[in-house]
């Protein structure tokens, strides 16, 4: 069925509550001045015909010593300084667009830019498992922070995305990561920066800058900012971040090489947190590892403080000028903050920091302006023509709509009683989410021209929607004296929509939480509520870390996560559940139970379990316990039969079949030779039995031979399908023998000895294929 997306314009009242909440500044700009204009357009640095290299030793040999340091640092209150003596204007280098061009100290909101289009959150797309989406959404992006720039309203620069691990679901940021898989937080880098960049290999004029962020084993905000969520009272300017070469390997690098490898970001940025005893901003091996082995060839920046922290926080350097020393030694070229403008006048003078290695920072920081066009006439530059109305556009509009629709994950649905009728009549839209908005922008944000809520959405396909919010505090829900009244709403409605989870009051930067339950009693008004329904109770969790939510499963009747799905949340979910299409996202971290937060610490880095301290591990890869739903978990509208697999071999272009089982039972296998180094393929027939058109996200998953310290299977491929009813189709994932490779304790990456399997499908409708020996020498 066609989608229909709709947007509801926000009241004025929550936009100035927004700004207000935000205290950011909302001011008219003239457009930027670059740096080869007026008498400085004929300096030598401005010559186009002279190569990047060529400018860039001329620009520097005339920048004063006070001018070079000036450049060093980009904070709140103070870009990168102007130089007098080349021309070159002040700069700042912070600018933010995670999900839609946000408040940062490089982006003003107002004038001819008020709005930005404001897309899902990285968690909440990731669930889509859709590649093409993430690049269309950082396109998007892209040319709208471009648009912004034209209009003298943001820098080029922009500090996203956030790749970490969400190892842990208690985390105040993962919200912001594509969730737990560094094949899938990988995939999306390498998309999202592709498209915001304007570039698929990372030449030509840039549209944007992106930065990968935060590397490396950043997860844990801990007891800063007010926060106590930290059980072992650490924050995460003070934080050890204690991890094996095996996780680094295949867990916390994966990612960034993805990031800066293929996806050619032109940024990067270093973390708060030591990692293994060392600060990852004076990690001289780890960032050497970026450059020398994983091909970046852009410009670092600490994270706001964190070159700081080397000697102040961390005690790692003896005194500031020698934390300076380490961060610009070990391949830091940018502060944000003050602290190199402040040190290094002293430092320099003194002989502790040698202006050659300002003179290197300043080369790679020039050389990404160099490859943004910032130092050429516009009429040399491609996205010059960008403007305010190429911000926040009815395709943009649309887009926002279906990244939303695609991230929706149905988790439950109990005899079938979604989708609603659309000529229901009457449904009762009750809880402390039910009406809200600004929920789903999440953080880092900006101030998008529309947001459409739960109670809208639903409004939209029946005629008789009532409301109660059933908390008397919101999203805390401390008290529920509204509770009788979203009961007696249930007892007369013929389905009752039941909005609840968390918001950036819960989970956020700086804020960690303490445990996987829902906040004070929206258990307790769920039970009111369900025991006076009469009709099918769905549940609706806004959210993004996850949450135990089986005594609220256990008394309704469907439950869709719709995370924090960005301005087109409620027009998305209102069709979701009216089947204007089929919900069909994967869940892309893992739901672990209250018990986990009871006994795992935060501060434990290990990925693997150990048996003798009862540590269960993290992630679908390695964790042992009990969940509440899987990775890859997500259920849609369609009856979808998986059937026919094979693996093949593939062998200068040819494919030759090893095995295939027709109508395969869960448990049916498939061998592989053991001489297969080539390239192997996987095929299966996907089917779409029903009588409503969906999509579907098919998951391949490797499934190593059985060792210590082994995952239990890795996502390795997915693609995201369209079925028509009754409609079947083949899918083929091919994959170098490469991709087989697992890391052995010392980290170091071969293809294990043994049988080799792969689950295809989703963790409910699992074939397993299983393959013979391959050996690490023979790929």
């Amino acid at each position: 069925m066609p989608r229909r997306g709709r947007c509801v314009a926000v009241a004025c009242a929550c936009v100035v509550l927004a700004l207000c909440l935000l205290t950011h500044r909302v001011t008219e700009a003239a457009p930027p001045e670059g740096p080869c204009r007026g008498v400085f357009a004929a300096a030598a640095w401005c010559d186009m015909g002279k190569s990047t290299d060529e400018r860039i030793a001329l620009l520097i040999g005339a920048l004063p010593l006070a001018d070079k340091i000036g450049m060093l640092g980009s904070a709140i209150d103070h870009p990168a300084g102007y130089s007098n003596a080349t021309g070159v204007p002040s700069y700042q280098w912070w600018s933010e667009a995670l999900h839609g061009v946000a408040y940062s100290p490089g982006v003003t909101f107002g004038g001819s830019t008020p709005f930005a289009t404001s897309f899902p959150e990285p968690l909440s797309s990731s669930c889509s498992f859709n590649e093409s989406l993430w690049k269309a959404v950082g396109t998007a992006v892209g040319r709208e922070a471009r648009a912004f720039h034209n209009e003298g309203h943001a820098g080029l620069t922009f500090w996203t995305p956030n790749i970490n691990i969400f190892r842990d679901p208690r985390w105040g940021r993962g919200m912001e990561t594509p969730g737990e898989d560094p094949h899938v937080n990988g995939r999306y880098a390498v998309n999202f920066v592709r498209g915001l960049q304007g570039s698929d290999d990372g030449e030509g004029v840039l549209q944007a800058s992106a930065c990968c962020k935060h590397y490396a084993a950043y997860s844990l905000e801990g007891n800063n900012m007010g926060a106590a969520a930290a059980q072992d009272d650490v924050d995460r300017h003070h934080f050890n971040a204690v991890v094996t070469e095996q996780d680094l390997t295949d867990t916390y690098y994966p990612a960034f090489e993805a990031c800066v490898g293929d996806g050619h970001a032109s940024g990067l940025m270093c973390s708060y947190n030591e990692v293994n005893g060392v600060p990852s901003c004076a990690d001289a091996p780890m960032l050497a590892l970026t450059r020398d082995s994983w091909g970046f060839d852009g410009y670092i920046t600490g994270d706001c403080g964190a070159i700081d922290d080397i000697s102040g926080a961390h005690k790692y350097a003896s005194y500031p000028a020698e934390a300076a020393l380490d961060a610009l030694q070990s391949g830091v070229d940018l502060d944000c903050g003050g602290f190199l403008q402040r040190v290094l006048p002293a430092a320099v003078a003194n002989g502790t920091v040698a202006e050659t290695l300002i003179d290197t920072a300043l080369s790679r920081l020039f050389r990404v302006q160099f490859r943004l066009g910032y130092f050429d006439p516009p009429e040399r530059v491609p996205w010059s023509s960008l403007s305010a109305q190429d911000v926040n556009t009815p395709a943009h509009k649309a887009l926002a709509y279906e990244a939303a629709a695609q991230s929706l994950v149905l988790l439950e649905n109990k005899g079938g009683v979604l989708p609603l009728a659309q000529g229901i009549g009457s449904v009762a839209v009750v809880g402390p989410l039910g009406n809200e908005k600004l929920v789903f922008l999440g953080n880092y944000n900006g101030i998008p021209e529309q947001i459409s809520s739960v109670l809208e959405g639903v409004s939209a396909h029946a005629a008789d929607v009532s409301f109660a919010a059933g908390c008397d505090d919101g999203v805390a829900c401390t008290s529920i004296g509204g509770a009788d009244q979203a009961a007696t709403l249930a007892a007369t409605a013929d389905a009752t929509i039941i909005a609840i989870g968390l918001n950036t009051s819960i989970e956020a930067e700086g804020l960690d939480r303490t445990e996987l339950t829902l906040p004070g009693q929206q258990d307790a008004l769920v039970e009111a509520v369900c025991a006076k329904a009469t009709g099918p109770v769905v549940l609706v969790v806004v959210a993004g870390g996850a949450i135990d939510i089986r005594a609220a499963v256990a008394k309704a009747d469907a439950v869709l996560y719709a995370g924090y799905t960005g301005q087109s949340a409620g027009a998305a979910i209102g069709d979701a559940l009216f089947g204007v299409f089929s919900p069909s996202g994967r869940l892309t971290q893992t739901w672990y139970p209250n018990s986990f937060a009871d006994t795992v610490q935060m501060t434990n880095m290990a990925m693997r379990p150990d048996v003798t301290t009862g540590y269960p591990g993290r992630t679908y890869r390695f964790y042992t316990g009990e969940t509440v739903y899987k990775f890859g978990h997500g259920l849609s509208y369609a009856n979808v039969v998986y059937s026919e697999a094979a693996v093949e071999t593939v062998m200068g272009g040819a494919s030759e079949s090893v095995g295939v089982r027709r109508a395969l039972a869960p448990t049916s296998f498939l061998r592989m030779p053991a001489d297969s180094h080539g390239a192997l393929a996987v095929c299966i027939r996907v089917s779409n039995q029903g009588d409503v058109a969906s999509d579907e996200v098919v998951l391949l998953f490797h499934v190593p031979p059985k060792a210590e310290g082994r995952a239990a299977r890795r996502l390795v491929a997915f693609e995201r399908i369209h079925l028509k009813a009754g409609e079947a189709r083949v899918i083929r994932f091919e994959l170098s023998t490469d991709e087989l490779e697992v890391p052995g304790a010392d980290g170091v990456m071969a293809v294990p000895e043994g049988a080799h399997g792969f689950e295809v499908g989703g963790e409910h409708m699992a074939t397993h294929l299983m393959g013979g020996s391959t050996r690490a020498e023979a790929h």
